[in-house]
């Protein structure tokens, strides 16, 4: 009885071994390929600002209040810089923002906020 017991343990247990592994399928492209769709174009008249302009710089878009924060490079291979923005006339607090561009362009990208209570199409310019 225990040796027929212990052979049918271990043919189990090889059997389980042989079973191929099974791969996980992303339900989401990759993360890059995401924060790609979830950027506006920041008007051209500011990229130079962005790209030089010292920290805790000021400039006023629309109707927002901005201060420019950190410049720094990103894990995604991108140039980034913090800012924060303050919509004058509302008693709201001030928001960190996020806008980058890849090395290899002038163009800087809005990203899109994590957790935000800011409207997302912040139409810079308007």
């Amino acid at each position: 009885m225990s040796k027929w017991l212990i052979a049918v343990s271990i043919g189990l247990v090889l059997s389980g071994c042989t079973k191929p592994i099974e791969q996980p399928v992303a339900s989401r492209q990759l993360v890059e390929n995401v924060v790609e769709r979830d950027k506006n174009l920041i008007p051209e008249q500011f990229w130079g600002e962005l790209d030089s302009a010292e920290r805790f710089s000021s400039l006023k878009i629309s109707k927002y209040n901005i201060t420019l924060l950190d410049l720094y490079d990103s894990a995604s291979g991108k140039v980034c810089r913090r800012f924060e923005a303050l919509e004058v006339g509302e008693g709201s607090s001030a928001e960190i923002r996020v806008a980058c561009r890849k090395t290899s362009e002038s163009a800087w990208y809005l990203s899109a906020p994590t957790v935000s209570n800011l409207t997302y199409d912040f139409r810079l310019g308007n």
